[in-house]
């Protein structure tokens, strides 16, 4: 019984093997077919691509589309200078003017404090030690600001003595030279603007200080007159690019804003008219303090000159009447 049980355990297991072998060997079949075979044709070449490199333009023939050229790239490498310029200085003038506004809040709430508080004499001479040193900081961002505005200034005026003036050229060229001179010009606007913001803060801060010093410790006060000369002499220089600078503010405030212009214009005249009528009470007054003495004048010569025309036995004889004939004087019949 168990030998029975042995052969048909053991054909079993036969049989199985030979199925699964069939199935490898079909699937193995049908993926040979699948697969494609390596051609051995040559393959056409595939259209080559542009490559992503710009390929530099020659230069073209006419001058007059060279010079367009020249002066568009001038203006583009003059903007980028500027652009990257322009964003440091601003980013310097706003942290300028952040620490202006923060020192400003600390003064106001240190004198906010108590007379007898030792704590408010200890927070106004810190804040007045700050402020003094923020005014030399000031100082010296306005210098360089003034540096940069005299070589932007010769560097424009050298390129515009540099440039020439076509007599006929085209309005392409035409307009190319006028960007030219636009980009020229932006540079020295750009740090003329940056020279009046930092006098601005350079006058709110000295404002500022002179408040704080005004209320400080002895002891700061004595420690600020070390200095006393060299700030004298800064106030003395710095006197003209003050007036400079706050004109220019002034007059751009009122283009800025016609209500002002015109708002000033009325106060001009409101003041001319005072003017005017001021003069006259003046010229009024004068005359009015010499009438006696011109009519008193006045009439002397008028009596002087009735009494002269008057005759007397002592004057003469006109020179027409002949001596002795009396017939003469009478008149005629």
């Amino acid at each position: 019984m168990n030998t029975l049980f042995a052969t048909h355990r053991l054909l079993l297991t036969c049989v199985l093997l030979a199925v699964t072998a069939g199935t490898a060997t079909a699937e193995t079949t049908a993926t040979a077919e699948t697969t494609p075979k390596p051609s051995t044709q040559a393959q056409p070449e595939a259209p080559a691509t542009p490559s992503a490199v710009p390929v530099t333009e020659p230069p073209p023939t006419d001058p007059i589309r060279r010079r367009i050229i020249e002066y568009e790239g001038k203006a583009r490498g003059i903007d980028a200078g500027e652009q990257a310029r322009s964003a440091e200085s601003t980013k310097r003038l706003t942290a300028r003017d952040t620490e202006v506004k923060e020192l400003e809040s600390q003064l106001a709430v240190a004198l906010s404090l108590p007379p007898a508080s030792p704590e408010r004499t200890e927070r106004i001479d810190q804040t007045f030690g700050a402020l003094r040193m923020l005014v030399d900081r000031l100082r010296d961002d306005r210098s360089q600001a003034i540096s940069a505005l005299e070589s932007a200034v010769n560097s424009r005026d050298n390129a515009l003595a540099a440039l020439i003036e076509p007599e006929n050229g085209s309005p392409e060229l035409r307009e190319a030279i006028e960007h030219y001179r636009t980009a020229l010009q932006g540079p020295v606007d750009a740090v003329q603007h940056e020279v009046d913001l930092a006098s601005k803060h350079l006058t709110a801060a000295r404002i500022l200080r002179r408040n704080a010093q005004s209320h400080a410790s002895p002891q700061a006060k004595q420690k600020a007159r070390v200095d006393r000369f060299n700030e004298a002499a800064s106030e003395i220089r710095s006197i003209p690019i003050d007036i400079q600078s706050s004109v220019r503010r002034t007059l751009g405030e009122w283009w800025k804003a016609p209500t002002k212009i015109t708002q000033f214009q009325a106060l001009g005249a409101l003041f001319l008219g005072l003017l005017e009528l001021a003069i006259l009470l003046v010229m009024g007054m004068w005359i009015h303090g010499r009438i006696p003495l011109w009519t008193r004048r006045f009439l002397n010569h008028a009596e002087a000159k009735r009494e002269n025309d008057q005759w007397s036995p002592s004057d003469r004889f006109p020179r027409w009447i002949v001596a002795g004939d009396l017939s003469a004087l009478s008149g005629v019949a």
